[in-house]
């Protein structure tokens, strides 16, 4: 378990669900940031992610996440969510995923040395939490229901990453 950090980070602190990364250097490097889940193929998930980076790449993105077949990154398939905003949060809908890490990259790929980026991601089996067929259906009704209404920790048997992650 645990977060997996690559090339492009210098250090990493991770309190709760926030993860920080302080970028290493330049042009060539990838910051990035996976994890293992393990995604059953037959549920949907809700993934949230609330995100502060430096800077846009050169297309106004903020954020790369994408699942892939290993920490690294091999077998990459992206998750359709960006955003041209610097701070704010990003969240949506996904199933039968088939490949096992979730990974999360700056798309800035020219960070200077020191950015720092954090992340705070949470995912939510709404399969688990709502039964087969009863899961939310867009990314604005789970955010509503498990934001919003203030579900206490108990009921969210689905939550698959938390305040309790550690690296």
């Amino acid at each position: 378990g645990g977060w997996f950090i690559r090339q492009g980070v210098d250090k990493a602190t991770i309190e709760g669900n926030k993860i920080t990364i302080t970028c290493t250097s330049g042009v060539s490097s990838m910051p990035q940031i996976s994890q293992k889940i393990d995604f059953n193929k037959l549920h949907t998930y809700f993934i949230r992610i609330k995100y502060s980076v430096v800077k846009l790449d050169k297309y106004n993105r903020a954020l790369h996440v994408l699942t892939a077949t290993d920490k690294y990154g091999s077998g990459e398939q992206f998750l359709d969510i960006s955003s041209d905003k610097t701070n704010g949060v990003l969240s949506i809908i996904i199933s039968d995923i088939d490949l096992p890490f979730l990974i999360i990259r700056p798309w800035s790929y020219t960070n200077d040395i020191g950015e720092q980026c954090s992340f705070e991601v949470d995912i939510y089996d709404l399969t688990k939490m709502f039964g087969a067929g009863n899961e939310p259906t867009t990314a604005e009704e789970a955010e509503r229901i498990i934001y919003q209404l203030n579900v206490p920790d108990g009921y969210n048997a689905g939550q698959l990453i938390n305040n309790n992650t550690t690296a």
